[in-house]
């Protein structure tokens, strides 16, 4: 699907163009009229829920606070429910920017109103690796009764996994994420299996003139910079805590571990630009899109803007692999948001329909279309999904080759003092990327850390 007919379908749904109009702008798009007809029929917009609440004679305002909504797909989302339940009206609200610079932060916002027992926002968009604390401070509800574990067996497995703290399952994965290797097609026709061959190919890349550099990553101070860090971790057999016999252990100052942060620290300033120690998702991505990287790593919504003609200049030019490995199979970090029920909101009932109804079908098909998220349905994956189906109108190349990558995906340290374990992993690492701690030094300062915290 491209931008241009994502948008359109997103202009007729809302009403800005009529059905005239649309076929008027897909045609002269390229489309034929059964193509565009179609669309309209397969793709349609979302759909009242078949389990809809009934009318009481009252109606519920609820409040939704969610992560950054770029193309305005939650607020088109909360609107459209609206409409089709009188009885229940829903608020899209945006959480802060997440952000160094940005003062505080959704998360923190979040915390200081559910910790003061405030019953609004009712819904709660959370970060997968917030749910613990979540959950072990009583802030949201457990959804078991609400959501029957033959509905949840619909759901990807993993992103069920990662929200669940002492049995229960504390919110709703709305859409998932994985880290990914994104590579030029036109440089090399198969992706780099080893961060060393990755490195050879990189290397070869800048020295012929192809790109300007080889590959872009996340290695700024930041979260995502953890997530480069735990997946070459993990190619390496190496892991922060010993998540197989002692999640509390700490055994990140190991051989491997080491071997994995020398790899990285390997690529700055040679086939990584000397300033990749300030690159979040945002920096990698302009690399990537003006053509200056061979490689990047980066989240799976990026495939959207990649083949933009409008805005990339790769576009038809690139392809996705799984992350490389080390000396074993790399396993990317599980992102992704979840919804979740604030313990202190009177209108428990209608947030769970709201929510319910944002994991059905064509939600849930909606979100992928126009956001380029992976969402959690398995339908959405499935051989005959339309995203799968090369004559569909909305063929998605990519898809099949998510759902194996999402299926294997690994959790970030769980704890509910999530936040601390991760800054304190952030610090230690920075400062190796920097040199100004060695390796070794950087690890063991980092092991003895996260022993004080964790005790």
């Amino acid at each position: 699907m491209t931008a241009e007919i994502s948008t359109l379908l997103a202009d007729h749904y809302t009403g800005r163009l009529t059905r005239r109009a649309f076929f008027k702008r897909a045609i002269a798009l390229g489309l034929s009229t059964s193509a565009a007809t179609a669309l309209l029929e397969s793709c349609g917009a979302p759909g009242p829920s078949t389990n809809a609440p009934a009318t009481n004679g009252g109606t519920s305002a609820i409040t939704w606070e969610s992560e950054s909504d770029t193309f305005e797909t939650f607020q088109y989302l909360a609107n459209k429910f609206s409409s089709f339940t009188p009885s229940i009206q829903v608020q899209q609200i945006l959480g802060p920017t997440e952000g160094p610079n940005n003062g505080l932060t959704m998360h923190d916002d979040l915390v200081n109103k559910v910790r003061t027992g405030q019953g609004t926002p009712d819904i709660l968009s959370l970060d997968v690796v917030w749910v613990s604390e979540f959950a072990s401070n009583n802030w949201i509800v457990p959804l078991d009764d609400l959501w029957p574990a033959q509905e949840r067996a619909n759901y990807l497995s993993v992103p069920l996994e990662a929200v669940k703290y002492n049995g229960k399952i504390w919110a709703a994965p709305l859409h998932t994420d994985a880290g990914i290797l994104y590579y030029r097609t036109d440089i090399t026709p198969s992706p780099p299996t080893t961060w060393q061959e990755l490195a050879a190919m990189a290397g070869q890349a800048m020295a012929s003139n192809k790109t300007r550099w080889g590959y872009v990553w996340q290695g700024a101070q930041y979260e995502g910079m953890l997530c480069n860090f735990v997946e070459v971790l993990s190619s390496y057999g190496a892991s922060i805590f010993d998540n197989a016999s002692n999640p509390k252990k700490v055994v990140v100052n190991s051989d491997a571990a080491l071997q994995a942060l020398t790899e990285m620290i390997s690529w700055i300033n040679t086939i990584s630009p000397p300033d990749v120690v300030k690159y979040q998702e945002t920096e990698a991505i302009g690399k990537w899109l003006s053509g200056e990287a061979a490689f990047m790593r980066n989240w799976p919504n990026i495939i959207a803007w990649s083949n933009d003609a409008s805005q990339s200049k790769i576009a038809g030019r690139f392809d996705i692999a799984p992350l490389p490995i080390g000396t074993q199979s790399s396993q990317s970090c599980l992102g992704g948001w979840q919804m979740a029920i604030n313990r202190f909101s009177p209108n428990k009932e209608a947030a769970w329909q709201f929510i319910k109804w944002m994991l059905q079908p064509d939600a849930q098909q909606y979100l992928a279309l126009k956001e380029g998220f992976p969402v959690t349905l398995k339908s959405i994956y499935a051989p005959n999904s339309y995203f799968n189906k090369p004559e569909s109108p909305y063929y998605n190349p990519f898809f099949s080759k998510l759902e194996p990558i999402l299926n294997q995906a690994q959790f970030r340290p769980v704890s509910p003092r999530y936040q601390d374990i991760a800054n304190t992993i952030e610090a230690h690492v920075y400062r190796a990327f920097l040199k100004l701690d060695s390796p070794a030094a950087a690890l063991q300062a980092l092991q003895t850390d996260l022993e004080v915290i964790i005790g």
